[in-house]
């Protein structure tokens, strides 16, 4: 039984903790309530479950630590369909960002530039089409209640909204140059872990996080402010100003 903030009928698979058995007052939640982290919780919970395996200690750290991308493929799929519908002529950057997200294990480490790519594309479509048409097309491709309800696979995109992916891909080229670490950065080089009071200006690279705006809420949950410029980092070099978390 796991709890992420969802609600009680989606804190495991076959919940009795369901609403019609509460007053609403006391149940407090819509039913079927969940998003990425609370579904990611459930499945590699249940995966344990099915297997019949008990956990040990290093597991549960390496659980609550887990940087995989829930449903990530149903993204990727949706840009193959595009690359595949509209070709065109790729900038010299496109093809490249391109790779990177399709080749990527949908795990948010440090180290990858695919993770930092798919998080740049995902920014850029929510940008370029806003928050409610965001929502409406993450709602036709990811289904966070795979687990708790017999449903059919989500429809997946219109071919009209295809042409945005692409431009997006475009304007994610654009912003990993501008940003800490340029074209070629990985995750950790914007995403670091430190102390804000501290007077050393030490940063550390940092899988994972609650990126949930760009669909990469993983179980290791990390809050991330807007990167503090204007001071030197002597740990990273080129002088970059990467983004520090909460504290």
């Amino acid at each position: 039984m796991q709890n992420n903030n969802i609600g009680p009928d989606t804190m495991l698979v076959d919940s009795p903790l369901v609403p019609e058995r509460y007053p609403a007052y006391l149940y407090n939640q819509p039913a079927l309530y969940t998003h990425q982290r609370g579904a990611v919780a459930v499945s590699l919970l249940e995966a344990k479950r099915e297997a019949g395996g008990k956990w040990s200690e290093e597991e549960i750290v390496e659980l609550a630590l887990n940087r995989s991308v829930y449903q990530y493929e149903g993204w990727v799929e949706e840009l193959k369909r595009a690359e595949a519908a509209f070709p065109g002529k790729p900038s010299s950057d496109r093809p490249e960002v391109v790779r990177r997200i399709l080749e990527w294990d949908g795990v948010a480490e440090p180290d990858s530039k695919g993770a930092l790519a798919y998080l740049r594309w995902r920014e850029a479509l929510r940008g370029l089409v806003g928050n409610e048409r965001m929502n409406d097309m993450a709602s036709r491709v990811d289904d966070y209640l795979e687990l708790f309800r017999e449903t059919p696979e989500p429809p997946g995109l219109r071919r009209d909204e295809l042409p945005d992916l692409i431009i997006a891909i475009e304007a994610a080229a654009i912003a990993l140059r501008a940003g800490p670490g340029g074209f070629d950065a990985a995750f950790g080089d914007v995403f670091r872990v430190g102390r804000q009071d501290s007077n050393d200006e030490v940063s550390w690279p940092v899988g994972g996080g609650s990126l949930g705006a760009a669909g990469m809420a993983t179980m290791r949950a990390v809050g991330f402010s807007p990167p503090r410029l204007g001071q030197p980092r002597p740990d990273l070099d080129r002088g970059r100003h990467p983004e520090q978390p909460d504290p």
